[in-house]
Order: C-alpha cells, then structure tokens, then sequence
C-alpha cells in the first residue's frame, strides 16, 4: 500500500499541507515497510489545472490513499475514477499523520471544495471578458 500526504516539506518531520493541488511536496509513504519518498509536485506551479495534474502524478505513483487538507472537486473526481481513497489528514509532521492513519483515526473527505463558477482556474473566470455580443457597436 502506498499512500501521499500532501506536504510543505521533504521528510517524515515535514509539515501537512492543507492544499491538494499547489502542495509544494507529495509524500509517498508504505505504512508497513515505514518507506517514504520526498517528491516535487508538478502540479505545485502550474498555471491552470493544479489539482487534476496532481491527482494524476499520484494515480501514477501508485497511490491507493491521499491524505491532505482541502481539495478541489475536479481533482477529487480523478482520484474517484482511481479508486484513489481520500482522507482528511490531521498531525502537526507527516509522521503524525501516518500514525493517525495506521490507528484508523482519519476520516473520510466527503465533499471538496466547491467547484468556481464560470470556467475554473485560479481566479475562476471563464475568460472572454473582452467579447462582444453579437451586433455592432457605435454605428
């Protein structure tokens, strides 16, 4: 079993980090063996589609949980398509949370974050704030 955490930091005595999509580390850990890879996400800096590029690295690595703060809604849809489970985690370092995780003390995330109306993004926006419509202008 391997699971990520999102994390601020390299390392078992990382921080937790309360964001799927931007965390800057993915934690890779195998709660039986103690194993733990540091890894860069790609998703930390991306200019649009953070959360799904994320949750696709993590299907990649091979993950079967995630435990992190919040999430976003398309990137909880990739991981339900995984079968990817997702934990709330809580812990102040990363192996807090492990030890959480292996007591059975996480719970389900239930619902991410609300989708942002008109065409995701950071901001939101749908783009085309300089359409016209239809007709001409000033005639």
């Amino acid at each position: 079993m391997r699971i990520a955490i999102s994390s601020e930091g390299a390392g078992m005595d990382a921080r937790p980090s309360r964001i799927f999509g931007r965390c800057p580390y993915m934690l890779l850990a195998d709660p039986e063996t103690g194993r733990l890879e540091s890894l860069t996400n790609p998703g930390a800096r991306a200019s649009g589609g953070a959360g799904v590029r994320t949750a696709q690295f993590v299907v990649d690595q091979g993950a079967t949980v995630v435990l992190t703060g919040k999430i976003g809604p398309n990137a909880k849809e990739v991981l339900d398509a995984a079968h990817v489970e997702v934990l709330e985690s809580d812990g102040a370092t990363a192996r807090e949370v492990i030890e959480h995780f292996r007591a059975g003390e996480l719970r389900a995330m239930r619902e991410s974050a609300p989708k942002r109306g008109g065409g995701g993004g950071r901001r939101g926006g749908g783009g085309g704030g300089n359409r016209r419509s239809g007709g001409s202008r000033g005639s």
